[in-house]
């Protein structure tokens, strides 16, 4: 795992953030909710608002390379709400912005099951809040395709709701690639949205606006109902079919620029922070004598990460008739990879040579980097590694 060090700022990096720009982020408001969903404690302490409760499903790797996991549901079962929220917590009535990446495996490409990737618990009686978006035949107003619903229902034909859905595509139209991560948000504004042409309801997919065909408002809607919870990755019995849902992110404004989706810490670097990096092997290339290894530093933060360097490489091997790897380049350590911009990921390579070792040969790689003149330190430990 990556072992990162933060130091205390020192007089002179104080005065270097104060005249540093901070990452550029979207227009938000306040941050309400922000949980990456990758484990059972990560659920129950959110990073920004309250914990969620957890009664199904498991983890698996999220999008964030080399970040941590992820929230699955596989139950597939109507009655099954495998991960909620409180809404009244999180949730503003009058306007937001919902976002998350999202995974959907081994779903049909057509829309005859539904899968929500936010819905909610319906309670016994009306009034129902009823945030949504996902993918269906019928969103219980008529609409289909991808959809959106915000608002709070008083009766079971829609009233309180305002709701927008393609109305045409399928999986495959939609999303390109169903089977891949994509990142979703949801916007709402209950006086509407003026640069958008005054609705109240707007999706978004992989940080674009989506063109809609149906738009119904049948708004206004009342104060979301005490008890009434957030739902994710919830879908009717599909055989072998999960969601994935990771980096949940509530705002109690309306977002309109996605641009920073790739950026797992929504908050804003302030002074005196740091960036937090990870470290990866991302390709292998080139012959056994002067075999290439591509070092790659994910900055994940919100916060710029000067003076990149990779510290060192080491190989302990594991398996395999005992041979000598020998690193030819560089010649010498620390390899600098200079800035690393909020988001962005930076490389290096290295040149090895594998002279006399067995393709059976595998070894444990340690990869230790820094940056920040040392402020910000750390090592990322990878096992099974072949040449």
């Amino acid at each position: 795992m990556n072992g990162i060090k933060r130091k205390t700022l020192s007089a002179t990096a104080c005065l270097l953030a104060l005249s540093t720009p901070a990452a550029s982020q979207a227009e938000t408001g306040n941050l309400v909710l922000w949980n990456k969903l990758g484990s059972d404690a990560e659920i129950a302490n959110s990073e920004v608002g309250p914990g969620g409760q957890k009664t199904a499903g498991h983890f698996a790797p999220g999008p964030f390379a080399n970040f941590g996991q992820s929230f699955v549901n596989d139950v597939g079962n109507s009655n099954e709400f495998a991960l909620t929220f409180p809404a009244t917590s999180v949730v503003s009535k009058s306007k937001g912005t919902i976002e998350f990446w999202a995974k959907l495996s081994n779903f049909p490409s057509n829309f005859f099951d539904a899968v929500t990737m936010i819905f909610y618990v319906p309670p016994p009686n009306f009034p129902i809040f009823h945030w949504r978006i996902g993918f269906g035949s019928n969103n219980g107003c008529g609409g289909f395709g991808f959809y959106g619903t915000v608002g709070v229902a008083t009766d079971g034909y829609c009233n309180g709701l305002v709701d927008t859905a393609t109305q045409s595509g399928t999986l495959d139209s939609i999303l390109g690639n169903r089977s891949a991560w994509h990142h979703y948000a949801m916007v709402w504004n209950e006086t509407g949205i003026a640069q958008f042409g005054g609705r109240k309801l707007y999706l978004y997919l992989d940080g674009n606006l989506v063109t809609t065909q149906r738009y119904h408002d049948a708004s206004p809607w009342g104060a979301i109902p005490d008890g009434s919870r957030l739902a994710l990755a919830y879908f009717y019995n599909i055989s072998g079919a999960s969601v994935a849902i990771d980096n949940l992110i509530i705002w109690d404004d309306v977002k309109t620029d996605f641009s920073d989706r790739f950026i797992e810490n929504p908050v804003v670097c302030g002074v005196g922070e740091l960036p937090e990096l990870f470290a990866s092997i991302t390709a292998k290339s080139g012959t056994q004598i002067e075999r290439r290894w591509t070092i790659t530093l994910s900055n994940k933060s919100g916060c710029i990460a000067e003076n990149t360097q990779i510290d060192g490489l080491t190989l302990a091997q594991t398996s395999g008739a005992t041979c000598t790897p020998v690193i030819t380049s560089p010649l010498s350590f620390p390899l600098g990879v200079g800035n690393i911009q909020a988001g962005a990921k930076v490389s290096g390579t290295t040149t090895i040579n594998f002279s006399g070792c067995p393709n059976s040969a595998r070894f444990k790689a340690v990869i230790p980097f820094s940056s920040n003149n040392g402020e910000v330190t750390g090592s990322k430990t990878l096992t099974n590694q072949f040449r």
